[in-house]
């Protein structure tokens, strides 16, 4: 794997200072490019909607800029000889954006164009970002696991919900899918965690440690993650930096994926919860969304990203599915990461002892219609119960017809990675 590595200071408004090498160059972008992310900016926020064909045009020419803003022409040849070289051979190849400023990471590097396409289509080309002041901290090689444990947090207030309801039930089914051969063989354990306030992850967080702490849920302008409130878990809660940095930091895991909208995304007065995150956490790497993603693609995307965590890619790597495959969305979700060259499911050889599968029988669990919506306060009471009354059976009742199978079904799936066995 070759590493190109950039790194970029912002000397003002639109100044920067970009080093390559031994090599630097004072550049700027040209007006039309801030009025391009500007443009793009409004359209995703419902501010001047474009057509699809200039939409894609305008992404486009911000590709082709970033293109000519970080491959100058005293380094192009070189650069060009890399690329040929990697297609040919075969080698992978990632570009490394180094940079300490908040605004620099909000420039969707991601979208760089190369022969006329986008260079992160190609099977061998990826990107990454990281903070030089922090970067040395976290060139830790990390020891092989007895097994990888995922923490999933669903953010979903009621009143959330009403306003921007999201379907769980399919993300967690695409996490689950993905992970599947390693739930089975022992290697992946999920806990899913659906009533999430500050007091719950804390009372988490003293029986466990996870690697991978993933969020769905929703995010807002200014790095805030929205929880349900303490006291009226109806309602919503602005969870800030410094209170989800108290949460982890002493539990650090080794990756955050914040799947909602706008969590890589930097304000003037505000870094990003991704950018802060990935400062303030020597172990952890973090993968966020620089703008707002559709539900159907985040949920996708959560789904290549495991398949990509399962064949031991690279963490470089565990993106470039998401970069093939999404038709829309492909390019707003981005990397933090000190060491693209690591491995995160790195873990130990087991014994060839048999294990007794999990069993999980829940009939026909992929057939659950379509239309069937999240039924907050139904899933809510029963967690409730399960918690409060300290017990792992449950009785539906009622007359035929009203949905009791569909919300065993859907429950179950909810808590597979809970309970040794569901029957």
């Amino acid at each position: 794997m070759k590493i190109l590595e950039f790194f970029i200071e912002k000397l003002g408004e639109n100044e920067f200072n970009l080093i390559y090498k031994d090599k630097s160059f004072k550049v700027r972008f040209t007006k039309f490019f801030y009025r391009n992310l500007e443009r793009i900016k409004n359209h995703e926020t419902g501010k001047e909607k474009i057509s699809k064909e200039k939409y894609e045009k305008t992404l486009e020419l911000i590709g082709e800029e970033i293109k000519l803003f970080l491959f100058q022409d005293e380094i192009k040849e070189e650069i060009d000889n890399i690329f040929r070289e990697a297609e040919k051979e075969g080698e992978k190849v990632v570009i490394k954006i180094n940079s300490d400023s908040a605004d620099v990471h909000n420039l969707p590097f991601e979208l760089i164009r190369y022969d006329n396409q986008y260079l992160l289509k190609k099977p061998n080309f990826f990107l990454v970002r990281d903070i030089p002041s922090v970067s040395d901290l976290k060139r830790v090689s990390k020891e092989p696991k007895e097994k990888l444990k995922i923490l999933v947090l669903i953010s979903l207030p009621l009143e959330t919900y009403k306003s921007s309801p999201l379907d769980l039930l399919e993300e967690i089914k695409n996490i689950y899918s993905a992970l599947e051969p390693e739930i089975k063989k022992g290697n992946i354990e999920i806990y899913i965690e659906e009533k999430v306030n500050i007091n719950i992850v804390y009372k988490i967080l003293e029986k466990e440690s996870f690697d991978i702490v993933h969020f769905t849920g929703h995010g807002t302008e200014g790095g805030y993650l929205i929880f349900e409130d303490e006291r009226e878990p109806s309602k919503e809660k602005l969870i800030s930096i410094k209170d989800f940095r108290n949460m982890f930091i002493s539990k650090q895991p080794d990756l955050f994926f914040l799947d909602a909208c706008s969590t890589g995304e930097s304000h003037y007065y505000s870094p990003s919860i991704a950018f802060n995150l990935y400062k303030d956490f020597t172990n952890s790497s973090v993968v966020a969304n620089l703008t707002s993603v559709s539900d159907r693609e985040a949920t996708e995307g959560a789904k290549y990203f495991y398949k990509s965590l399962i064949e031991r890619k690279s963490l470089a790597e565990l993106l470039s599915e998401n970069r093939r495959r999404l038709s829309n969305d492909w390019w707003k979700t981005v990397i933090f990461t000190a060491n693209p060259e690591e491995v995160l499911f790195n873990i130990k050889e087991k014994s060839k002892t048999k294990k007794q599968e999990k069993i999980l029988k829940i009939e026909d669990v992929n057939k659950v219609i379509k239309s069937y919506v999240y039924r907050y306060d139904i899933i809510r009471n029963v967690s409730d119960k399960l918690e409060k009354e300290n017990t792992n059976y449950l009785t539906f009742y009622g007359i035929g017809g009203i949905g009791k199978t569909y919300l065993m079904k859907y429950f179950s799936w909810f808590y597979s990675g809970r309970f040794e066995n569901i029957l």
